[in-house]
């Protein structure tokens, strides 16, 4: 046996052909599981068609001998085409057996007479009926000597000897929030997945989930200053400055306005009270709106989850999840507080003594 290596973005237990095309969805190299000698290369395809996580599966697969397997753009041994022609019990043309894939795809139409992907799952089936474990090509086709991929043509020739679950590198912004959960709250840092049928899903203001959103309009009285929403007090609690904290508190969109000030003026230690700060937040929100409270504990049996399907980027960010077929996957500190704020009642935060300090610039309610 030898060692090689396949991505993908579905955690399995063992190879099953009949989830082929579910990646990619071509047949380019014969149908078959597709495996490379580079570690890097399985990595590279197996972050191509993931959102958040990834696998790559470190495989046994038959070893290479001179008649059990065919290669493009190489002669194929004569053995190999004995016997086919046997089988066949016809004399298969020269100009077929001097490239691998000109083999491959004489079989298909002599078996089928297509060569679509029936054909070529007709091809793999009639060659291993005659001994013939895999097709193999370069791995960079400039430099042959770097190593080949390989399309092994049956599934139970493939052995998972270990699986790597990886992350996708996201290029981190001055706006990120995931190196401080990372740092600072790493309890917190993981990829979460949930059943789509078993979600509250939380998106706009206006929906039936709406009040549990941040930006809801549930007022808030905090160190006698009225609050519109949990989301204007989160953002406020980044600034320690007269002048950032007047321009959030009076913006309509607080976020967006915090976001203008933060590089100059946001406090030097909000990524070590982040979640704190959130967490302070929505048990204010729950202590003072008998809307989200009582809206909260409705969701009791359910996941919460900020679904952020629709949003450009790429991946979820640390607050929400994305749908990836019937799952919610992503971090979703969001509805994870939340759902800890609902089964227990309570959220354990722990604040610098300066967390409110912004609440002396603002007007206190009369």
């Amino acid at each position: 046996m030898e060692i090689y290596y396949h991505g993908s973005k579905v955690l399995f237990e063992r190879f099953d052909l009949a989830h082929a095309l579910e990646g990619d969805g071509k047949v380019k190299f014969g149908f078959g599981i597709y495996v490379t000698s580079h570690y890097s290369s399985a990595q590279h395809y197996a972050a191509k068609g993931a959102v958040a996580q990834y696998y790559v599966y470190k495989v046994s697969v038959p070893a290479k001998r001179e008649d059990n397997y065919i290669a493009f753009k190489q002669p194929v041994a004569p053995a190999i085409v004995q016997r086919a022609a046997e089988r066949l019990d016809t004399e298969i043309p020269e100009k077929a057996t001097q490239d691998g894939k000109d083999f491959r795809k004489f079989l298909a139409k002599r078996l089928t007479g297509r060569v679509d992907l029936e054909g070529e799952k007709a091809a793999s089936a009639f060659l291993v009926a005659i001994g013939v474990d895999f097709i193999e090509w370069p791995y960079n086709w400039r430099n042959p000597a770097l190593g080949t991929n390989r399309a092994i043509l049956d599934q139970d020739k493939v052995t998972i000897l270990s699986v790597d679950t990886l992350q996708q590198q996201r290029a981190m912004s001055f706006y990120s929030v995931a190196p401080f959960i990372k740092q600072f709250y790493p309890q917190y840092y993981s990829i979460e997945r949930y059943p789509a049928a078993q979600c509250v899903c939380l998106r706009r203001v206006t929906d039936e989930w709406g009040v549990l959103v941040n930006f809801a309009q549930t007022p808030l009285l905090v160190n006698n200053v009225p609050c519109k929403s949990a989301e204007q007090l989160f953002q406020l609690m980044k600034f320690v400055d007269p002048e950032p904290v007047l321009a959030v508190y009076n913006a309509g969109n607080p976020k967006m306005t915090a976001k203008h000030w933060e590089k100059s003026c946001r406090r030097a230690d909000w990524g070590n009270m982040i979640v704190d700060a959130m967490k302070y937040c929505l048990t204010e929100k729950f202590e003072q709106s008998e809307a989200f409270a009582s809206t909260l504990l409705q969701t009791a049996g359910r996941h919460i989850v900020e679904d952020q399907t629709t949003f450009r980027k790429r991946w979820a960010d640390t607050w929400g999840v994305k749908l990836e077929g019937e799952e919610y996957v992503g971090p979703n500190l969001l509805g994870r507080l939340l759902m800890e704020l609902r089964d227990k009642g309570r959220l354990n935060y722990r604040l610098p003594d300066d967390a409110l300090v912004f609440t002396q610039f603002l007007p206190q309610s009369t």
